[in-house]
C-alpha cells in the first residue's frame, strides 16, 4: 500500500535548517571582517591582496542574499508545490528494505574495489583517467549519491548503520572529508525533530570534533598527496608525519579551523571573479571557459557521443587565471566560484542563467517528491542546495539529479523484487 504519511511532511522551508544557513552567513561575515582587516583574502585565495575593500563588502551583501533568497524563499515556495507522482513507488515493506540495503552495501564494497584497483575518484587526483569499461557502470550507478539519498529516505533501516560505516571508509579512502558534514547535518535535523537536542552533549561532541579535525585534514592531504603524485600510501605518509612531528598541535588546530572557514566562505573568490571580470569574459567570449550550461554528465555523454571536445569547467579553468605561475597541471585542483560568480563571468547571459538553475532547481523537487514523502529526503535537497547549488557545483548538483533518478529506478527494482519474493513464499 502507499506510504499512510501525508504528502505535506515534505514540503517547504524547516526550522532546522536555520542554525546551518545562519552558520554559513556568519562564515562568511567573520571572513570579510578578518580579510578587511588583514587586506588578505582567505580560502583558495590564501594570501592574496584585496584589492578593493568596497568590493570586498559588496561581495559579502551578494553572498548573503543568494544564500537566504534561494535556500530560504525560493526552496519554501517550490517544495509547497503540490508534485503529482509519475512512478507507481510504494512504501518497501521489510523484505524490501533488506533488498535494499544489501544491494547497497554490496555496490558500495564494488566501489572500493574499483577504485583500489583503478586508483581514481580520489580528490587531487582528477587528471587521472582509467580506460576500464567499468567506469561507465559507476557513472550510471552514482553509489555515492545513492547513499546520500538512502540516508535521508531509510536512517531508520536496520542496515544502515553497516551501509553508514562502509561510506565513511570509502570517503575517508578517497581522501574526502566533508562526508561528516553531512553526517552532523542529518543527525542534527533528525533529532531536532524527536525533540532529542541535549546541548551538553552538542558541546561535548563539537569540542571533540574540532580537536579530532586537525588529524582527519591532515589525514586527507596524505592520501590526496598519495593519489596526486601515484606514490605509495605508506612513503607519502612517513615524510608527512616528519613534517608534522615539527608543528604543535595548537599551530595544527589553527592552521585546521582557518582552513575549514576558508573552504565554506564564497566571499573572497567573489571578489577576484570582480577583480578579473574583463579578463574572464574575454575568455568566454573566446570559448576558453566551458558555458554553465554545458557542464554537467547528460553534456559530457552528449560531447562524447559526437566525438567533440570542450574547454575546462570554471572551476578548473579559472585556476589558470587566478594562479598563473601554480607548479600544478591544470585539473589537479579546481575551485568553486559561488553561485554569483557567472553574472561577473558572463553578464550578457545573466537572465538564462537565473532560468537555467531555477530550472535545475524545479526538476530536483519534482523528482524528489517521487519517492517516499520523510522529512529526511528534504533535508537531503536543501543541502544538496546549499553544498553544490550556492557553491556553484553545477556539475555536482546535475549529478545529485541524476542520483536521484537513479535512487527512483533502484527503489522500484527493489519494490519488484520484494513483490517476486513474497509470491514465491
Amino acid at each position: 500500500m502507499f506510504n499512510n504519511k501525508k504528502p505535506s511532511e515534505m514540503v517547504g522551508y524547516k526550522k532546522e535548517y536555520n542554525l546551518w544557513l545562519f552558520s554559513f552567513i556568519i562564515v562568511n561575515v567573520i571572513a570579510t571582517v578578518v580579510m578587511y582587516e588583514s587586506g588578505l583574502l582567505l580560502g583558495d585565495l590564501e594570501s592574496v591582496d584585496v584589492y578593493n575593500n568596497a568590493t570586498l563588502l559588496a561581495a559579502l551583501a551578494m553572498v548573503i542574499f543568494s544564500y537566504y533568497f534561494i535556500l530560504r524563499w525560493i526552496f519554501n515556495i517550490l517544495t509547497r508545490i503540490r508534485i503529482p507522482r509519475i512512478f507507481d513507488i510504494r512504501k518497501l515493506n521489510g523484505t524490501g528494505e533488506k533488498i535494499l540495503g544489501y544491494t547497497l552495501f554490496a555496490l558500495q564494497i564494488l566501489y572500493i574495489i574499483f577504485n583500489l584497483k583503478e586508483g581514481t575518484n580520489t580528490a587531487g587526483a582528477v587528471n587521472v583517467k582509467t580506460d576500464s569499461i567499468w567506469a561507465y557502470f559507476w557513472v550510471l550507478v552514482p553509489v555515492d549519491g545513492l547513499f546520500y539519498l538512502y540516508y535521508g529516505f531509510h536512517r531508520e533501516d536496520k542496515l544502515f548503520k553497516y551501509n553508514l560505516l562502509i561510506f565513511v571508509l570509502s570517503n575517508l579512502m578517497r581522501g574526502w572529508s566533508g562526508v561528516f558534514l553531512f553526517i552532523v547535518f542529518f543527525e542534527w535535523c533528525r533529532a531536532f525533530r524527536r525533540n532529542k537536542l541535549n546541548y551538553l552533549k552538542i558541546t561535548i561532541l563539537a569540542v571533540i570534533g574540532g580537536m579530532l579535525y586537525p588529524f582527519l585534514l591532515n589525514l586527507k592531504w596524505v592520501i590526496r598527496a598519495a593519489s596526486a603524485s601515484q606514490q605509495n600510501l605508506l612513503s607519502v605518509s612517513s615524510v608527512f608525519l616528519d613534517l608534522v612531528g615539527n608543528v604543535s598541535y595548537v599551530e595544527m588546530f589553527y592552521k585546521g579551523i582557518a582552513q575549514l572557514s576558508g573552504r565554506l566562505q564564497q566571499t573572497a573568490i567573489l571578489v577576484e571573479i570582480i577583480h578579473y571580470k574583463a579578463l574572464l569574459q574575454d575568455e568566454f567570449t573566446k570559448g576558453m571557459i566551458l558555458p554553465f550550461w554545458s557542464d554537467g554528465l547528460p553534456q559530457i555523454i552528449f560531447r562524447r557521443a559526437l566525438g567533440t571536445t570542450a574547454p575546462p569547467s570554471i572551476g578548473v579553468g579559472i585556476t589558470t587565471y587566478l594562479f598563473p605561475d601554480s607548479l600544478f597541471d591544470l585539473g589537479s585542483y579546481n575551485i568553486s566560484i559561488g553561485y554569483m560568480g557567472w553574472f561577473f563571468i558572463a553578464p550578457n547571459f545573466a537572465l538564462l542563467y537565473i532560468m537555467y538553475t531555477f530550472f535545475l532547481c524545479i526538476i530536483s523537487v519534482v523528482l524528489l517528491k517521487q519517492l517516499d514523502r520523510k522529512e529526511g529526503g528534504l533535508d537531503a535537497l536543501w543541502l544538496a542546495w546549499l553544498v553544490y547549488l550556492l557553491a556553484g557545483w553545477l556539475i555536482q548538483f546535475i549529478a545529485f539529479i541524476y542520483a536521484i533518478f537513479a535512487f527512483i529506478i533502484l527503489t522500484l527494482l527493489t519494490q519488484y523484487f520484494s513483490r517476486l519474493r513474497l509470491k514465491w513464499n
